[in-house]
């Protein structure tokens, strides 16, 4: 099974974390340090609670991630995939941020 990152504190952040770990991949979740805030709830709970509302094909139920945090060196340095689920304003800080840790190896 891949081992994966994702970069952002959205819903989309979110929605695809918790998705790909029900579906049993190894998921860390990363977010800038000064938007900490937005996945406290996840670092705490060690995971996220999904919650389906409508068919629409995600299973939902309690999405345990690996890692939960503010260190990009820690989200990425073993990941195969790394997903940057942010908006496009902000694709070039999370690539900066993160340049000096991504190996050849991954797929972004």
């Amino acid at each position: 099974m891949f081992k994966i990152a994702v970069l952002g504190g959205g819903n989309g952040a979110f929605i695809a974390a918790s998705e790909l770990s029900l579906r049993g991949f190894n998921v860390n979740l990363c977010e800038v340090p000064e938007f900490e805030s937005n996945i406290q709830i996840a670092k705490t709970k060690g995971g996220i609670d999904l919650e389906v509302k409508a068919n629409t094909g995600f299973q939902g139920g309690f999405a345990k991630l690996n890692k939960v945090g503010t260190d990009i060196k820690e989200a990425v340095i073993d990941r195969d995939i790394i997903f940057t689920i942010v908006p496009s304003f902000a694709q070039k800080r999370f690539v900066k941020w993160g340049a000096e840790y991504f190996s050849p190896e991954q797929i972004l």
